[in-house]
């Protein structure tokens, strides 16, 4: 896959193998048509119009990715997300101390949970923790836990038997709309970012 910019062009390989659902729904928005041309602004117009024709890369994050543009309607293209947590090895990361326990707890955990409109929303595994939490203010709980288990807490859901890459330099995902699903907005990581692990569906990287 090839994007063309105003600077060159940047070639992706795509892998299939780590979200083939997602990347065959990729190709297809590549190869168009997507939107009538009255509802976009492209640089072509007609039947060939593909999502990413005529679109820039209008976003940098603190130096840690790159970003296309959204063609709107955005909300009318997502992308379900597909991730094997356990061939990152999200299974094996654990949490083994108290202050980084507690760090999960006020940072990821909690912040989701007062989030959510309405309590039904909390996944089961996290409302069993926020009732221990509530007797103890003590995260200690957390000691053991998996990375994949704090994820699915989360709210994210994986998948077995995907070939699913790391966020390394170079890779390219999709931005994450929620844990389950993901815009057709590509992102190239400048730098190795773990904490996304499990959260970013990387669907392929830069080549050249």
């Amino acid at each position: 896959m090839v994007l063309d910019t105003a600077e060159g062009s940047i070639s992706i390989e795509l892998f299939p193998e780590a979200a083939p659902s997602a990347v065959a729904s990729l190709i297809r928005l590549v190869e168009g048509p997507i939107f009538l041309p009255d509802l976009t602004i492209n640089s072509r117009v007609g039947d060939e119009v593909g999502y990413y024709d005529g679109l820039v890369f209008d976003g940098a994050f603190r130096g840690t990715y790159i970003s296309t543009a959204l063609r709107p309607p955005s909300r009318a293209v997502l992308i379900e997300t597909e991730i094997d947590a356990d061939a990152l090895g999200l299974d094996q990361l654990k949490i083994t101390a108290s202050d980084e326990a507690m760090f999960v707890w006020q940072h990821e955990l909690l912040p989701y949970q007062t989030k959510l409109p309405d309590d039904s929303l909390v996944p089961p595994v996290l409302m069993g923790w926020l009732q221990t939490w509530s007797t103890t203010f003590d995260a200690g709980f957390l000691i053991g836990v998996s990375r994949k288990e704090i994820n699915e807490a989360l709210g994210y859901s994986y998948r077995n038997g995907l070939d699913s890459r790391p966020v390394t330099r170079g890779a390219v995902s999709l931005e994450p709309s929620s844990p389950q699903w993901s815009t057709p907005r590509l992102t190239i990581a400048l730098k190795r970012i773990p904490s996304q692990d499990g959260r970013r569906m990387v669907i392929g990287h830069v080549a050249e």
